[in-house]
C-alpha cells in the first residue's frame, strides 16, 4: 500500500520552527494501524525539513522523501513508485535520530573525544540513551539497483602549492535496472593550521549506468580546493 504522510507546507520556511521533529499529529499511530495488517508499505513523506523517523521505519517496507516539490510533483513520484525510473537523490542534509542530535551536520570539527556508540567509556562522547550517529548521514539515497566502488587510484601520494592531484575509482552497474548515481569526493584535512572538518565535499559528478556498465570516474584536486579562511581572514591551505 502507498501511505503518505509528513508536513503541511505552511508548517516549514521562516518563523515555523517546531519543537518536535516526529510527524505531526496521530500519523505515527497511522503507521502503527497499518502496520498490523501485514500488508507490504510504501511511505512517501513530505517535509520541508528532516525528520525523526526512527521509530516507524522499521514499519514500512520502503520510504520515499518527496520534500515540498513543485507542479510535476506528482508525475515525478509516479513514475518512481510504478518503477518508470529509478530514484537518483542524494541527502543534502543529516538526518538526525531525534531533536538531542541536532545540531548535526556532515563538515563537524573533531571533538577530540571520539564517538562511543556501544557501552559508555571515559573519554569519548555518547548518548546514553541513543545511538550517535545520524539516521542518515549527508549524500545517503537508495536506488532501485546497487553500485560498487573499485580500482581506486591517486596520481601522487602528495602535492604541493600549485600542482595537482588527478583521483579515479571504477563504478558499476551491479543490479538489473538502469540509474543514476552521484559519485562525491570528500577530503580531510589531519594537518591543518587551524582545526578542520573531519570531511569536506570537494567535487561531485553525476552517471547514468546500464545494468552490468562499468565507468572509471576522475577528479582532479588542487592545492587551491585544500585553502580554507583562517582567524586572521586570511585564505590558504
Amino acid at each position: 500500500m502507498l501511505l503518505f504522510v509528513g508536513e503541511d507546507n505552511g508548517l516549514s520556511g521562516e518563523s515555523n520552527c517546531r519543537a518536535y521533529l516526529n510527524l505531526p499529529g496521530v500519523q505515527e499511530d497511522l503507521v502503527r494501524e497499518l502496520a498490523k495488517t501485514g500488508k507490504p508499505i510504501a511511505m512517501i513523506v513530505y517535509a520541508g525539513r528532516s525528520l525523526t523517523i526512527e521509530s516507524i521505519i522499521p514499519l514500512v517496507d520502503s520510504v520515499l522523501f518527496s520534500w515540498h516539490l513543485g507542479t510535476m510533483m506528482g508525475p515525478a513520484l509516479t513514475d518512481l513508485i510504478l518503477g518508470v525510473t529509478a530514484p537518483s537523490g542524494k541527502l543534502p542534509i543529516t538526518f538526525p535520530r531525534s531533536v538531542g542530535h541536532i545540531p548535526t551536520y556532515y563538515n563537524k570539527k573533531n571533538t577530540g573525544r571520539p564517538n562511543n556508540t556501544h557501552e559508555y567509556q571515559a573519554f569519548t562522547s555518547s548518548y546514553i540513551d541513543c545511538d550517535t550517529t545520524p539516521l542518515f548521514s549527508y549524500g545517503f539515497g537508495l536506488s532501485y539497483t546497487t553500485f560498487s566502488y573499485s580500482n581506486f587510484k591517486q596520481s601522487k601520494t602528495k602535492i604541493g602549492m600549485g600542482e595537482t592531484l588527478l583521483i579515479s575509482a571504477t563504478v558499476k552497474n551491479e543490479g538489473t535496472v538502469k540509474a543514476d548515481e552521484t559519485v562525491f569526493l570528500f577530503v580531510r584535512d589531519l594537518v591543518g593550521s587551524y582545526t578542520r572538518p573531519v570531511k569536506e565535499l570537494k567535487d561531485f559528478t553525476k552517471i547514468t549506468l546500464n545494468p552490468g556498465q562499468s565507468t572509471s570516474v576522475s577528479f582532479v584536486l588542487t592545492s587551491n580546493n585544500l585553502k580554507f579562511w583562517t582567524k586572521d581572514k586570511e585564505y590558504k591551505a
